[in-house]
């Protein structure tokens, strides 16, 4: 079985249900680095993972339809989902403040080092991070490949873009003093591309900051899994150790991985028991957090 692919060649994968082989190099797409992928043996999906000999990150290397993509995009924030960004919406709509605490806390963290020049972020979803940085005093711009989310964030006053799948962001050389990327980097296809192309964008002392779910997190629980975090909406699955060397190998330096530890519970006993395994660190995190600076 063949499949081909842009940057990276002709893949030709090994025969049989789980395709463990990969039978010839390639440029990974997400250190770009050429190598030969290996099988770590598992399957998501019906899609084989891979992992790179560079930056360790488990991939796939079937490339999801582009259209199919976006047209899930699209539906998951019209109807799907995708509910809670569209219930931040309207909340934001009726004049009520929503942000995360802890994507508002890694933001005033970057603060003390980073002028509130301009911000761009990358998969902005309905905006709510966005109209949370403009209330601070940021300019912000918003680029995402949903036209749906892109309706939402600019019926809240903000600057937001739609860009086609397997494109890059339209980002000028040195515009930007922070680039955000909340829970995107693992539905990319080219990241390598894509990570320096914000690195080329970013000002001196610029700061890239980003989350992505832990795979190790994921492993553990492979049974908790839902279906969103799986090919084909996700396609990269990150450890900490392959997040911070992706990031390496894309130019940027000073890189602090955050390994949030700290949940609220629901009045669940489940739910209580996995809060207190995360804070005594018995459980891996769920989200990976990162800062990065050029």
């Amino acid at each position: 079985m063949k499949h081909k692919s842009d940057d990276c060649g002709t893949l030709v994968l090994s025969k049989g249900p789980d395709l463990e082989r990969l039978n010839t190099s390639v440029n990974c797409r997400i250190c770009g680095k050429n190598n030969s992928l290996d099988s770590i043996g598992r399957s998501i999906n019906g899609y084989p993972l891979f992992s790179c000999s560079y930056c360790q990150t488990a991939i796939v290397v079937r490339r999801p339809d582009v259209q199919e993509v976006a047209a899930v995009y699209d539906s998951l924030f019209r109807e799907g989902e995708y509910e809670q960004h569209r219930a931040e919406y309207e909340t934001i709509k009726g004049g009520k403040r929503v942000h995360s605490f802890y994507r508002s806390y890694l933001l005033k963290r970057i603060e003390r080092s980073c002028s509130k020049g301009n911000m761009v972020e990358i998969g902005g979803g309905t905006g709510a991070f966005g109209v949370f940085v403009k209330s601070r005093g940021w300019q912000y711009v918003d680029y995402d490949i949903s036209n749906v989310a892109v309706d939402y964030a600019r019926k809240l006053g903000l600057r937001a873009h739609v860009f086609a799948v397997g494109k890059l962001p339209p980002l000028p050389r040195r515009s930007t003093d922070a680039a955000v990327m909340w829970e995107v980097i693992e539905h990319i296809w080219d990241v390598h591309s894509y990570l320096t192309t914000i690195l080329e964008s970013l000002k001196p002392n610029g700061t890239l900051m980003l989350s992505t779910p832990n795979f190790d997190f994921q492993s553990e629980f492979e049974k908790t899994r839902p279906a969103l975090c799986m090919p084909p909406v996700h396609i990269n699955f990150f450890t900490e150790h392959s997040l911070k060397s992706t990031l390496e190998f894309a130019g940027f330096r000073n890189i602090q991985i955050i390994k949030r530890r700290l949940y609220r519970p629901i009045l669940e006993i489940k739910s209580i028991i996995m809060s207190l395994g995360w804070g005594f660190g018995l459980y891996p995190p769920k989200t990976l957090y990162a800062i990065a600076k050029i």
